[in-house]
């Protein structure tokens, strides 16, 4: 077969290429003991981190959109190696998107189950490539793609990233190999040296690294790295933000970046805390909010800070709602237009079983008639689930709206409604306290 005949052949032709050295970047922890330890450990390694096997594939079909046209290439510049190992990568992402692979594309074995017409030609491509220069990086990546025999890969891998360091096709394949022997340490090293050089398979590796984080001997290896503040620690905060499968994994361990690492932004702190609650994963927005909050949660901050739900979030709806108003130091008003109703703000608490109450203290009230209302939402990561409310009428400055945290109630949503009878009402919100108190 084509590409077994590669794999002897390479090495002669490559005369004193040797395998490159492990990657430095971070310690390896990976295990030293055989037998059934290790059997099993990797075995665990395979099953849970499976999913990685597919960083070849993404490869293969990120790479086809910066190819350039290489048919082009190749018909004026016949000889150019670089032109045909494009063109092995634009047949394996074609493979892969065919149809016909749909059900390989559900297995982690995915490149090594292609169909026979597509491995024969992507087997062509590198060949021709070779024939060239047996220093075709490209070339022995996509042999290695093909190889069942995972000796005779990791070689052809090794080869090509002694040729160069910036192929993250073949880093993401060596990393996948590293990964599933359970070297979590080097492969997510090797990973590293994929991320940094490119950040073209962000949205591909970045959810299976964060799953992967399920497995606490990885979790603790990328925070780790990720105290480092690595120059894709941003990225991957970025990622994290705007695609909720990732989120929960990512607030687990966006404490480990450095206080000062732009990955701790706002800009991705604030989408992500929010995004969660809103999901209902709410141990995973509390564990956002205490890497990306300056100070624990404050219910007495009422509208000015930027972790909503977590903090208030004042509610506007142009009629009925509460914005904050002025300049410098700004307070909230609450407002409602005539027999209007509806919320004005909410926040997302965890507070111990008890008693307790809430109180807020109003200025320069507008209007007469109107009521406060408070529903106390219980929630656990599971499903929202009972819910209880209180009122009381706006007749002085001070409104106090008690209520209670049973057993099972884990986490409290809390939301302040306001109703106006058939004269507007608004107020200032001076202050707000909140409180546990005696049963």
């Amino acid at each position: 077969m084509a590409t077994a005949t590669a794999t002897t052949i390479l090495p002669a032709k490559s005369g004193s290429l040797k395998a490159p050295e492990a990657p430095r970047t971070f310690a390896s922890h990976a295990p030293a003991k055989a037998g059934r330890a290790l059997r099993r450990r990797a075995l665990y390694a395979g099953l849970l981190l499976a999913p990685l096997a597919l960083f070849s594939s993404a490869y293969s079909l990120a790479v086809a959109t910066d190819t350039r046209q290489p048919q082009f290439s190749q018909q004026f510049y016949r000889g150019l190696p670089k032109a045909k190992a494009q063109l092995g990568d634009l047949a394996i992402a074609n493979a892969l998107s065919d149809p016909a692979t749909s059900a390989a594309q559900q297995s982690a074995d995915l490149a090594r189950n292609l169909p026979d017409r597509a491995r024969a030609m992507i087997d062509a491509k590198a060949m021709s490539a070779l024939i060239d220069t047996p220093y075709a990086a490209g070339a022995l990546r996509q042999l290695a793609f093909l190889e069942r025999d995972s000796e005779r890969r990791h070689t052809l891998l090794s080869l090509a990233r002694q040729i160069t360091r910036r192929d993250v096709g073949a880093a993401a394949q060596m990393a996948e190999l590293q990964f599933l022997d359970g070297e979590f340490a080097q492969g997510l090293a090797t990973l590293d040296q994929a991320l940094v050089i490119s950040a073209s398979l962000d949205e591909r590796i970045f959810p299976l690294m964060l799953r992967a984080t399920q497995n606490r001997e990885f979790a603790a290896i990328l925070r780790e790295a990720m105290a480092a503040d690595p120059v894709w620690g941003e990225r991957l905060a970025s990622h994290a933000s705007t695609n909720p499968a990732s989120a929960p994994y990512f607030a687990a361990i966006a404490d480990a970046l450095p206080s000062d690492s732009r990955g701790l932004s706002l800009d991705y702190g604030a989408p992500l805390v929010a995004g969660l609650a809103a999901e209902g994963r709410a141990s995973a927005a509390f564990a956002a909010y205490a890497a990306y909050s300056a100070g624990a949660q404050d219910a007495s901050a009422f509208g000015t800070r930027p972790l909503a739900p977590l903090d208030w979030q004042l509610v506007d709806r142009i009629e009925v709602g509460a914005r904050l108003i002025g300049t410098g130091d700004k307070v909230a008003e609450i407002f409602a237009g005539p027999r209007r109703s509806g919320e004005v703000a909410q926040i997302l608490l965890r507070l111990p079983r008890g008693q307790h109450r809430i109180a807020l203290q109003l200025a320069d009230p507008r209007g007469s008639g109107a009521t406060l209302h408070l529903a106390r939402i219980c929630m656990t990561d599971e499903a929202a689930g009972e819910t209880s409310t209180s009122a009381a009428y706006i007749v002085e400055g001070r409104i106090a709206l008690s209520f209670a945290v049973a057993e099972g109630c884990t986490y409290q949503s809390l939301r302040l409604e306001i109703e106006a009878s058939a004269e507007a009402f608004s107020a200032l919100v001076e202050s707000v306290a909140l409180e546990q108190v005696a049963a």
